[in-house]
């Protein structure tokens, strides 16, 4: 598609010309318009605007609406310009005043002023720091109420947990392993015993006994914490024989969620004391999921992208979905609008070709060294300071200065990913592995055979 203007090639998805500015598809009865960097590098600070006026609204509307737009885009106050309305060439304008074929002229007022006036522009509330929201101010968050609210019966049995800690003790005794005392506490899914062992006895004994107490409780295995940390005591992981569903809209309602401040919060699920159990992606800053068929990782990874859009905005996190079985994330596409990153002229935003999954790899990987470059330009040493500094108006983007959202990369299926398409998807996976996390891209991998040969060849 071409612009009508200046002949431009344009994408199709386009709203505005990227060479003079003219809204594709826009209505008579609106006010638009589009500052491109190339309009602002001409001399003597003359500013092209595209515009669509209604008769019923006056000059000095436009002139006000104009000045406000201005303001906006270039953070500051333009007291004293002088405008001249004319009409952008291409564009209908109902106002019988105008005439087809002119050209809108806006005069800036000299640098040396705006200096000047530095301490009022920082003094005046009307200007408020950048808010990235602000490009999709009628987006809501998903309600609570959508998800489903299931009541469970605890499957709590007091004999059970009293005869546990008889066999324990016994065992213990029967090993010459003195203790003090032994308490539980009760999880959805494992009871911890906790053991405070007398002083002298050497804490290497109870990894000894792991497999005997496993066979006195008729589990088919425990896990011993020797030493749990902070507490000076010894644990022992008992599952329990009727497990608990805990469901996403308890994580998703609790305090710790609706509250925290982690740049990107998880919910992934309840600690043995029945506290959500919380995690912060920017701080992994990587994640790997592994497990066999039926362990739980479309789930974790379904918490996840739930736990997102809880919790971010749109403009805030971009996730790219790679799903080589092409069955587990389809149910994503209704926020492809929104969410979903992919490469330009892609029908599809969730990745399912392998040769789409390498482009898209590779394409993340020149994104990186850009921010890269953004970062060395703003003395930043991370995505956070960089856009710290954004927020409070330190970096301008009229020299090439953006806001950067982080950007979730979510690959299912890593295995089969690797044996198909080999070195060309090992090499950037690597990249983005060792340096993405600076600038705010974290992979989330997961895999049935997290071994060193399958998954960390690029280590």
């Amino acid at each position: 598609m071409k612009c009508p203007t200046c002949q431009t090639e344009i994408n199709q998805n386009a709203k505005f010309c990227q060479e003079c500015g003219r809204k594709v598809d826009s209505s008579e009865d609106q006010f638009s318009y589009q500052l491109t960097q190339r309009n602002f590098q001409k001399p003597k600070g003359i500013i092209e605007l595209a515009i669509i006026m209604s008769p019923a609204q006056g000059h000095d509307w436009l002139a006000e609406t104009i000045i406000k737009s201005i303001e906006r885009e270039k953070r500051i106050r333009l007291k004293g310009a002088k405008i001249t309305l004319k009409v952008l060439k291409g564009f209908v304008l109902k106002d019988p005043e105008f005439r087809k074929g002119d050209t809108i002229v806006i005069d800036k007022i000299p640098k040396t002023e705006i200096k000047d006036n530095e301490a009022e522009q920082k003094s005046n509330s009307n200007i408020d720091n950048y808010d990235p929201r602000v490009d999709l101010p009628e987006y809501k968050f998903p309600p609570i109420s959508v998800l489903r609210e299931c009541k469970t019966e605890s499957h709590f049995d007091k004999t059970e947990v009293v005869g546990f800690k008889e066999n324990i003790t016994k065992i213990l005794k029967e090993n010459h392993i003195r203790i003090k005392q032994i308490s539980a506490t009760i999880g959805p899914t494992v009871t911890l015993f906790e053991i405070v062992p007398e002083r002298g006895v050497r804490l290497a004994r109870f990894k000894l006994l792991e497999n005997d107490i496993a066979n006195s409780l008729s589990v088919p295995e425990i896990r011993i914490i020797a030493p749990i940390y902070g507490k000076g005591t010894v644990g022992i992981e008992v599952p329990n024989k009727n497990s608990e569903l805990v469901y996403m809209r308890s994580l998703i309602a609790s305090k710790a969620f609706q509250y925290s401040e982690f740049n990107i919060p998880l919910a992934l699920g309840m600690s043995i004391t029945n506290e959500t159990y919380m995690a912060d992606l920017t701080k992994m800053p990587h994640l790997l999921i592994a497990g066999e068929i039926g362990q739980g990782k479309s789930v974790l990874i379904n918490a996840i992208i739930t736990s997102v859009l809880y919790k971010k905005h749109p403009a805030e996190v971009k996730l790219v979905l790679i799903d080589p079985k092409r069955v587990e994330m389809p149910i994503y596409k209704k926020i492809e609008r929104h969410f979903l990153a992919s490469l330009p002229g892609e029908e599809d935003a969730i990745i399912t070709d392998t040769q789409k999954a390498i482009n898209t790899l590779n394409s993340l990987c020149i994104e990186m060294n850009n921010r890269f470059e953004l970062l060395k330009s703003a003395n930043s040493r991370n995505i956070k300071d960089y856009n710290e500094k954004f927020f409070s108006e330190k970096l301008s983007p009229f020299k090439g200065h953006k806001y950067l959202p982080y950007i979730v990369v979510i690959i299912d299926e890593f295995a089969d990913l690797l044996m198909t398409a080999g070195r060309e998807i090992e090499s950037p996976i690597g990249r983005l592995a060792q340096l993405a996390r600076i600038i705010g891209i974290h992979l989330i991998i997961s895999t049935q055979r997290p071994s060193q040969k399958y998954c960390f060849q690029f280590y």
